[in-house]
């Protein structure tokens, strides 16, 4: 969610999660993904407006492509006569399990047009990676060659250069391909699709779908005519793909034939929603029967967890325990302050987030990447989330020099015995990548302590060895800037932008219905709503 002009670099990560059960992904998803969009609340509110008028019927056009497409993909695949490299197997960081994809992040949120410096109107974008197909580009000269059979189809070919990251190969409607850091091979670019920001509204909503149907559209025109490619001589060109070519010298090739994603999604969340949404996602404590229904589907789609299936890992309890932890903490520090300010929402959330990441680092369940601290990332940083705290809380916590939040944290029973000295990673980095630190430097105190001044140091910008920002970068990494959310009466309040890092891989044929779950999840939840993600009725 943030502009090209702020988009930070950082290295491709592993994600926190993806399939907790281990299991190699199938070509086609077993999850029991039924349409439950309300259909005709978005009938009647899309022709409200000419552009959502012209947004339906261009949607309608694009769903019968895709379908075309996406029916095929499965029966149709092409035959893919290059080498494949295996692929190996890393821990699933909620379940400890092996899974035979690459969990990676990537280094920028969804495209996100010029704005206010330190506001962003509500957006959702997504990121679709695809660590199976890889981007080069080839000098002209040898362009002809570098994209064709023997000697140059592979991918030790000296012709075939590496795409920087986030360089885009071809615009498309809604969306772009672009080049992204292969995680196996320093010297490699793979594939990632990155959507527009898309307003939090009713159009934006018309808007998502547009652009998911748009991408299986396009993915299925690849799939469908590799061999027809291949058959002339040359692999999949940007300028064989729909769509606006922006190097026309580049091009793909897979490793393995299909189009299953690693998604990420980017959304603005009222501060006060912050705890809802890790309950609604993660493992808690105690919940109804009603309750575990009603979160299930959400669990599965955005985190990767079947509750009926499999039991918790520890990453799936720590976030989901986060929030009684934050509560249980702000009772603790009433009981030795009573004239501290009283509990509220937005104090809950933001601390279930800070609880959350220093029990991830004590628990040693940070591995290969100091970003897998966060399975729910705040891009927003730290110390401008403490700002929409109320001024009566915020005077409170940021007096002497911070110790009183820091007093407050600490207050949390998994953080009994802090001290000011301890380190927020307290056991490193479990199993790190190779050329990754293991983000030592940071102590508890100061960054407790600078969220509370309005600082937070554990950013790519602020880190205090410089030598290892380059490891921490994706925290905090949109800085001050914030979402904003119109209230009744045309009023309005910042909010967080978070990035949800723990989905599963998603076939190409549910993008779109899981993209049009995660905005009406968060189109209510910033609307006042306690509506479970899948759970929504026709209600508008």
């Amino acid at each position: 969610m943030d502009s090209h002009d702020h988009k930070p670099e950082e290295n491709k990560s592993r994600s926190a999660a993806s399939i907790v059960s281990g299991r190699q992904p199938d070509t086609k998803s077993s999850l029991p993904f039924a349409d439950m969009r309300p259909q005709a609340f978005a009938q009647r509110k899309l022709q409200e407006t000419a552009a959502a008028g012209q947004l339906e019927k261009k949607t309608a056009q694009l769903q019968t492509i895709a379908q075309s497409y996406t029916g095929n993909i499965q029966q149709k695949r092409p035959v893919f006569p290059l080498q494949a490299k295996p692929v190996p197997a890393e821990t699933s960081v909620l379940s400890g399990q092996k899974t035979d994809f690459n969990e990676t992040s990537s280094a920028h949120g969804p495209r996100q047009q010029k704005g206010d410096a330190d506001t962003i109107q509500r957006k959702i974008g997504f990121e679709f990676e695809y660590s199976n197909w890889q981007t080069a580009e080839a000098p002209a000269k040898h362009f002809a060659a570098a994209t064709s059979t023997v000697p140059y189809a592979n991918s030790n070919s000296p012709h075939w250069n590496k795409i920087p990251k986030g360089q885009t190969l071809v615009r498309g409607d809604g969306f772009e391909l672009q080049a992204d850091d292969d995680p196996n091979d320093a010297s490699k670019s793979d594939l990632e699709i990155v959507t527009d920001a898309f307003d939090e509204t009713v159009s934006g909503r018309g808007q998502i779908r547009n652009a998911m149907h748009a991408i299986q559209a396009t993915l299925g025109h690849i799939s469908n005519n590799f061999n027809n490619w291949w058959t002339a001589g040359h692999l999949p060109r940007a300028i064989d793909i729909p769509g606006t070519t922006v190097r026309s010298r580049s091009f793909l090739y897979a490793l393995m034939p299909h189009w299953n994603a690693k998604p990420q999604t980017t959304i603005g969340l009222s501060l006060d929603k912050i705890a809802d949404l890790l309950e609604d996602l993660f493992a808690v404590a105690l919940e109804t029967g009603a309750e575990a229904t009603a979160r299930r589907q959400g669990r599965m789609e955005l985190t990767g967890w079947d509750p009926n299936a499999i039991a918790a890992g520890p990453i799936l309890q720590v976030q989901g325990r986060a929030p009684t932890q934050a509560r249980l903490a702000i009772v603790n520090y009433l009981i030795n302050n009573p004239a501290a300010p009283p509990q509220s929402p937005e104090l809950v959330g933001l601390l279930s987030l800070i609880i959350a990441y220093l029990r991830m680092a004590d628990q040693a369940l940070v591995r290969s990447y100091a970003k897998t601290i966060a399975p729910v990332m705040a891009r927003t940083d730290f110390g401008a989330l403490f700002k929409m705290l109320s001024p009566v809380e915020q005077n409170w916590y940021k007096a002497n020099d911070g110790q009183p939040f820091f007093d407050l944290v600490r207050s949390a029973t998994w953080l009994a015995g802090m001290a000011h000295g301890d380190e927020v990673f307290s056991q490193g980095v479990q199993n790190p990548v190779l050329g990754v630190g293991q983000a030592q430097g940071l102590t508890r105190g100061k960054w407790i302590t600078g969220i509370a001044k309005g600082t937070d140091y554990l950013t790519g910008r602020k880190f205090p060895d410089k030598a290892q920002r380059k490891d921490i970068e994706g925290l905090g990494a949109y800085g001050k800037k914030t979402d904003k959310i119109t209230l009744p009466g045309g009023l309005s309040k910042q909010a967080a932008i978070l990035e949800l890092r723990s989905m599963p891989v998603t076939s190409l044929a549910n993008i779109a219905d899981v993209a049009d779950r995660i905005w009406l999840y968060t189109y209510l939840a910033n609307r006042g709503g306690n509506d479970k993600y899948g759970q929504v009725q026709a209600q508008f």
